[in-house]
Parts: structure tokens; C-alpha cells; sequence
């Protein structure tokens, strides 16, 4: 799907500018084509490394960026639970 057609599907009450930004924010941090990625997509798994290949450079800049946004967006990241690329979406994209 195309992230056009990934926004219209799941997120059309979103901004498509700030949702195709943070879509493409996640692709670039785990290299992944952004037509690739879905919504139920989880960091932990489906994302991930792959075991044996772990790249700490991989789960640091997506870390990074979180932590970032986090602290512009003045939220508490201890409390936040972000577990799928559709949790990323919905707390940032507000």
C-alpha cells in the first residue's frame, strides 16, 4: 500500500503532512520501505532486528527520536506505551 492509501484507510482524521512525516520517520529509523510497514507493525518484533543481526544503531535512532519527540511534545516517556507502529502514530500525530 502506498502511504497515501495507508492514511486514508487508517488515519483520515490525521494531518496527512504530519502523518506521512512520522511514517517515514519510522521507515528511515528501522529500514523498512514505508510501504512495507502497517499500523499492527510491533518495534519488538515485526520491526525489530533480526536475532544474531542486531544493530544497536537500528533501535538507538528510533529510541532517540521517540525520547525527542517526547520532550518537545512536553509528555512524560516513562508513562508512554509505545509498542506498534500504530501507538507511535496516535501519540505523536495528536
Amino acid at each position: 500500500m502506498s502511504i497515501n492509501e495507508i492514511h486514508n484507510k487508517y488515519y483520515p482524521d490525521y494531518k496527512i503532512e504530519r502523518f506521512i512525516e512520522l511514517w517515514n520517520e519510522i521507515a528511515s529509523a528501522v529500514e523498512v520501505p514505508p510501504e512495507l510497514i502497517r499500523p499492527t507493525d510491533r518495534f519488538d518484533e515485526v520491526l525489530g532486528p533480526v536475532k544474531g543481526y542486531e544493530i544497536a544503531s537500528e533501535s538507538d535512532a528510533l529510541e532517540e527520536i521517540f525520547l525527542r519527540r517526547a520532550k518537545k511534545q512536553q509528555m512524560d516517556f516513562d508513562k508512554m506505551q509505545v509498542e506498534t507502529v500504530d501507538d507511535y502514530i496516535k501519540q505523536f500525530a495528536k
